[in-house]
């Protein structure tokens, strides 16, 4: 078996993936696409070439490899030898894993002769993740006769599941209320690789003073709904939201020797910049800030004190942690999710 390696071309973009790498010999012709992470063609096709346990026939194949999350990898096989020809989609959670499930496919391809049939029955690969089949050599004088192997249907495609995200927001709101106000928020929802669905609750709370006998507090307590669109590059995801918040603001001011308290229904729309480092998983910490404008300005004043204004726009930012779960791989000729 030759183990000479012609490699045809290998262009890597600053952006994308990289281009297909080609290797051809005697036993296999293989145009190989994979990221910079992966095994290169080389590495791959000793593999490869090994699990065709010195068959001497021609085996095509075309593999590339996507990453479709931190730890969920798929590789495309077009393959074509002696047993046939057909496409694989398989899914792993690395694209090493990969390489030896596809292993044993192109070994099965290899080992069969013109008309279909093997030498020895040949069993088909495992789940991925798991040990790869180690090919064994057919016998050179077999003693029963072949076994025909019926050619196994490809699997149906993938489809993506939506993970889950959780989140908790502390700041303080600037221009909203009166004062300085500290905020408290929290955020639960679907999420995709490309978008993120939260629904959360706020309570914000501010005290300001506008002389020595009268005295103001303010606090908002508001539901929020959110859109984002996360852009992840590596440890780093960089999220724009925008979102709507729906409350009640509640004013108390006191004085001598009466109290009021006012209600206020709170609608305004929230334009949002979040910024996570990602950690230990799906654990993820950064900052976040927002521009907020209610739909009504509002002024809280008893008799000639003015007590406090709900501006027309104001601002808010703080730090979030949050959690994020990956989403999930469904294949539907398993049953089941990777």
């Amino acid at each position: 078996m030759s183990f000479s390696v012609r490699v045809l071309g290998i262009v890597v973009a600053l952006v994308g993936s990289p281009a297909p790498v080609e290797v051809d010999d005697a036993q296999l012709v293989m145009r190989w696409r994979a990221p910079p992470s992966c095994p290169d063609a080389i590495a791959v096709r000793e593999r490869w070439t090994s699990a065709m346990g010195g068959a001497a026939a021609l085996v095509r194949v075309h593999g590339e490899v996507t990453q479709l999350a931190e730890d969920a990898w798929s590789l495309r096989l077009e393959i074509a030898g002696p047993a046939g020809s057909g496409t694989r989609e398989l899914v792993g959670r690395s694209c090493a894993a990969l390489v030896e499930a596809a292993a044993a496919v192109v070994g099965i391809v290899a080992r069969g002769s013109a008309d279909g049939t093997t030498n020895e029955p040949v069993a088909p690969p495992g789940p991925v993740g798991a040990p790869a089949p180690v090919p064994r050599p057919p016998p050179t004088q077999p003693t029963t006769p072949a076994a025909v192997r019926p050619r196994a249907a490809p699997p149906g495609p993938s489809r993506r599941g939506p993970g889950w995200f959780v989140g908790v927001d502390a700041g303080l709101d600037v221009g909203l209320l009166p004062a300085l106000g500290a905020t408290l928020a929290a955020r639960v929802g679907p999420s995709w690789r490309r978008i993120r669905v939260s629904l959360g609750a706020l309570h914000a709370i501010d005290r300001s003073r506008a002389s020595d006998a009268v005295r103001g507090s303010f606090a908002l307590t508001a539901a929020q709904l959110a859109v984002a669109v996360p852009i992840r590059w590596r440890a780093l995801v960089v999220a724009p939201a925008v979102g709507v918040e729906l409350g009640l603001v509640r004013a108390e001011g006191s004085g001598v020797p009466i109290t009021h308290v006012h209600r206020h229904l709170w609608v305004a729309v929230e334009g949002a910049l979040e910024l996570d480092w990602r950690f230990a998983g799906g654990w993820s910490l950064g900052g976040r800030i927002a521009a907020v404008v209610p739909m009504r300005p509002w002024e809280f004043a008893i008799g000639d004190d003015r007590l406090g204004r709900i501006g027309p726009v104001g601002g808010r930012f703080g730090l979030a942690l949050g959690y994020e779960s990956p989403a999930a791989l469904r294949i539907p000729a398993a049953g089941g999710q990777r």
